[in-house]
């Protein structure tokens, strides 16, 4: 199963504005649809006509605007799974608010819940407060670990470049690879590991 973790961001009403993402350094990411939610674009990228997804929404609800902003967040859902003629289901992740140790446990435990086998992974790190996006990775390298025949396909981020006025989507997969391969390389005591992982570096620039 195709399975898309995002967060609702909690920016008040009017600071969210629609636009057209560059796809800074995975092509395939590129798209003329106008949205403020990156993850639209993972799905449009990676989804074709017949598919059944799922999306998981990490989601404050009691914290300011996120409600109006899940309520344009499933706007945006339905509008591009009808576009590509995919049909999804739509699960909360609903957190409490506030940044406690507890809060975080409680939103990975959440999340790996809703890992199961054979999952494909995509995940948008755009939104959320900083800790955020760590619970995000930890949920996925647990489904990579822990599950049978799951895969992480697809981590993006999204900028605001307020030098040129520009929206970017970035590919940033290889960052979790990354620091599986770091994970592994403790385990295994390499001798000189940080050549190994810049060699890693070079060969994939």
């Amino acid at each position: 199963m195709k399975k898309f973790i995002a967060t609702i961001p909690r920016q008040p009403n009017g600071m969210l504005h629609d636009g057209v993402y560059l796809a800074a350094d995975n092509k395939k990411l590129e798209s003329t649809i106008e949205t403020c939610f990156p993850i639209i674009l993972v799905i449009n990228a990676f989804c074709e006509a017949g598919d059944d997804i799922v999306v998981e929404a990490i989601y404050a609800e009691n914290y300011g605007d996120c409600k109006l902003n899940y309520e344009r967040f499933v706007s945006a859902l339905d509008n591009v799974c009808k576009n590509k003629g995919i049909t999804y289901k739509l699960n909360t992740v609903n957190i409490p608010v506030d940044e406690s140790t507890n809060t975080h446990l409680e939103s990975f435990s959440k999340l790996i819940d809703r890992i199961e086998t054979g999952d494909e992974l995509y995940a948008d790190i755009t939104y959320g407060t900083k800790p955020t996006p760590i619970v995000e990775m930890m949920a996925l390298s647990y489904g990579v670990q822990t599950k049978d025949d799951v895969s992480v396909e697809c981590i993006c981020y999204g900028e605001m470049d307020h030098n040129l006025n520009k929206l970017k989507i970035y590919d940033v997969t290889s960052l979790f690879y990354m620091d599986e391969i770091v994970n592994s390389l403790a385990k295994m005591k390499i001798h000189n590991p940080s050549e190994v992982i810049k060699s890693l570096i070079n060969n994939e620039e």
